[in-house]
């Protein structure tokens, strides 16, 4: 069976991708908690499309929820994205070993995309403990805990973890979200790791081997620079400087082969839409 998980999905923005009848998925689970996004994602008619009323977590218990419905919701009270005043939500979590070892099965190939506004590490590393981390064809993960200052030295901790396991299927949104919309970079990553193809699992990775080695590889450092000068330095300039900053960086970024994402936040025109 060719599974897509979509951990993080808001208002069904990646869904609107993954439909897409080139990928061929037989199921594809969007995990949300947020009560708000759940009208936005049921109106994308596909009847593979299975919501998930929670999101994975290291374990199955109840949390708020800041900022719920927004961009940047977390569970986590110090994210940078949470606004003032900002709506809380309680959510259902389930651990995201129970969950994957009942749902998934050995020979399926399962794209997972993990975008959780920081709980992505644990996550990944519950799914590490359990070794099933290591069953997925492709994990694309965002680490969006460089946008929550407390947990900020957990990605080096996790990225540490990923390559003493010596995985090979693992990648990260810096790398592989590359276009104008989350659409176009949704499908820059899928069609990077050979989601067109309709392969069994273990043909696949023969496949796309060096590929996936290479995506595996990736240390982050640029991403994390770039984070930090946005941090310490980009906030203060003013406007001017602001533009000239992001077109020296834009153009050294060119220079050194790196994929410069767009810097829209705002979230896709999410439509009901049944694939062709």
């Amino acid at each position: 069976m060719r599974i897509c998980l979509d951990v993080g999905g808001h208002l069904g923005q990646t869904l609107l991708e993954v439909v897409d009848p080139r990928y061929a998925f037989d199921k594809i689970y969007c995990f949300e908690p947020a009560p708000s996004c759940w009208p936005h994602i049921e109106n994308i008619h596909d009847s593979r499309i299975e919501l998930c009323r929670f999101g994975l977590w290291k374990e199955t218990t109840r949390k708020e929820l800041f900022g719920a419905g927004g961009m940047g919701a977390s569970i986590f009270p110090d994210a940078d994205a949470i606004e003032s005043g900002a709506a809380t939500a309680t959510i259902d979590l389930v651990r995201a070993t129970e969950w994957v070892s009942s749902h998934v099965n050995p020979g399926d190939v399962v794209f997972l995309k993990i975008n959780c506004e920081g709980a992505e590490c644990d996550v990944i590393e519950d799914l590490l403990d359990s070794h099933l981390l290591g069953s997925i064809y492709s994990v694309m993960i965002d680490f969006d805990v460089r946008k929550v200052p407390s947990l900020r030295w957990r990605e080096g901790v996790v990225r540490r973890r990923l390559r003493a396991a010596g995985l090979t299927n693992v990648c990260f949104t810096e790398d592989v979200m590359v276009g104008a919309t989350h659409q176009e970079r949704i499908q820059h990553w899928l069609c990077s790791v050979g989601a067109e193809d309709k392969l069994p699992l273990d043909e696949l990775r023969q496949r796309h081997a060096a590929r996936l080695r290479k995506l595996s590889a990736q240390r982050g450092y640029h991403a994390r620079l770039e984070g930090l000068l946005r941090r310490t330095i980009f906030v203060r300039l003013p406007l001017p400087l602001k533009k000239v900053a992001k077109q020296i960086w834009r153009s050294v970024s060119s220079l050194g082969g790196i994929p410069v994402r767009s810097e829209s936040k705002k979230p896709a025109d999410v439509q009901g839409r049944s694939p062709s």
